[in-house]
């Protein structure tokens, strides 16, 4: 069973974060003492993508912590759903 609204993993590495409504977030620890996070957006029962909503490192962000990385990533969910609504 798939655990949703809440990260699991290691917060201080490698942790991922599915919601409800088909969201999903990765944050990682980076070799260079920062993080990469991304949101994608999908089926979460299939685990199928439909559409990446958003890349650190597409857009020249560097969080530096995972905390940061996961505020990040529920920013971005937050925007994705208002704009959609």
């Amino acid at each position: 069973m798939v655990e949703v609204n809440k990260w699991t993993g290691d917060m201080d590495d490698d942790c991922t974060l599915k919601t409800e409504d088909g969201y999903v977030a990765h944050a990682e620890a980076m070799d260079d003492d920062w993080w990469y996070c991304a949101v994608r957006h999908g089926d979460i029962d299939s685990l199928v993508i439909i559409r990446d909503v958003f890349h650190s490192t597409s857009h020249d962000v560097q969080p530096l912590t995972g905390e940061a990385a996961r505020a990040l990533c529920q920013v971005v969910i937050d925007a994705d759903r208002y704009r959609r609504s």
